[in-house]
């Protein structure tokens, strides 16, 4: 029997800081995670873009 995997939360309390972010952005970043899980989208955050740029927040849904 393999051994159960353990949950891991998709909306870390404690995410990690790189000094880019003022402690207020990182609130509203943890805010917007959470409506948009309430919502039924998960949330990739950080994610570089083709173009070179960085998008903060970006959400999949069932529907794309």
């Amino acid at each position: 029997m393999v051994p159960a995997m353990p949950i891991i939360s998709p909306i870390p309390i404690n995410p990690l800081i790189d000094g880019r972010q003022s402690e207020r952005a990182m609130l509203v970043r943890r805010g917007v995670q959470r409506l948009l899980a309430e919502m039924g989208a998960h949330v990739l955050p950080e994610l570089s873009l083709a173009t070179g740029r960085r998008a903060d927040l970006v959400a999949l849904t069932r529907q794309g």
